[in-house]
């Protein structure tokens, strides 16, 4: 058995990691519930809802919740004109659910006139209320199985991408930069949204990604991928080179 246990052990320590990392994230999944309570149109909001297991589960879980204030303040701000990418930027500024507490100062660039920082702040109070009432951690905890196979399907894909050692074969120069997708099945299929954070280790990018249409089947190709991916990397590239 110990045999057994130091073979599992050298295995996975030798298994190649992957660039970017790959992981989900509950702050988007619990506003894709949101989104997906609200009846989001994907043209307007970025959400997509694929008829798949996940997707049904959050509505079996969430249905009794539909009519939660939460609900209609996200309406009411997306029909303003407010688009995905401030909502996206302000979810991503809040730390985990259901306290959402903020974690830097949020400054939306194009918010409508007829709302401002007092109204996204009554939306994040009652997503974490929201996030309360219907229980979300539990709901997240009981559908991981199902996010874990979207996760496995973009690392594996990244690993035989290569994408790291291309691109410094490609330019010559080492790549100094961590990088994560947070995949979820209620994104666009697409780099929709991405952030720069300096961190104690080093800058990190993070980029949302969602799955797409296959034949068949919903899932991910993240080779097609590669050029947006290539471009992200090399402005965070040259924003670091350009630094005093």
């Amino acid at each position: 058995m110990i045999a057994l246990l130091t073979l599992a052990a050298a295995v996975a320590a030798a298994s190649p990691t992957g660039y970017p990392e790959v992981r989900t994230d509950p702050r988007f999944e619990l506003f894709g519930v949101v989104q997906l309570l609200a009846g989001a149109e994907k043209r307007y909001s970025g959400f997509h809802r694929y008829d798949i297991p996940y997707t049904r589960a959050a509505e079996t879980w969430f249905k009794p919740f539909a009519r939660h204030p939460c609900i209609e303040v996200y309406q009411r701000l997306a029909a303003t004109g407010l688009d995905y990418i401030v909502f996206n930027d302000f979810i991503y500024n809040l730390g985990d659910p259901p306290a959402l507490l903020p974690r830097r100062h949020f400054e939306p660039g194009n918010l409508p006139d007829a709302y401002g920082s007092v109204e996204i702040e009554e939306f994040r109070l009652l997503l974490a209320d929201f996030a309360r009432v219907s229980r979300f951690e539990a709901y997240f905890k009981e559908t991981a199985s199902l996010r874990e196979a979207m996760v496995s399907e973009v690392a594996q894909q990244a690993v035989a991408l290569d994408l790291k050692s291309r691109l410094e074969r490609y330019t010559g120069m080492p790549v100094g930069l961590r990088y994560t997708l947070i995949v979820s099945p209620f994104v666009e299929p697409s780099l929709s949204s991405t952030w720069v954070r300096d961190e104690a280790g080093g800058r990190r990018l993070t980029s949302l990604y969602g799955p797409e249409e296959l034949p068949g089947r919903v899932g991910f190709r993240l080779p097609t991928r590669l050029g947006a991916l290539w471009t992200e990397i090399l402005m965070g590239q040259l924003d670091l080179a350009a630094r005093p």
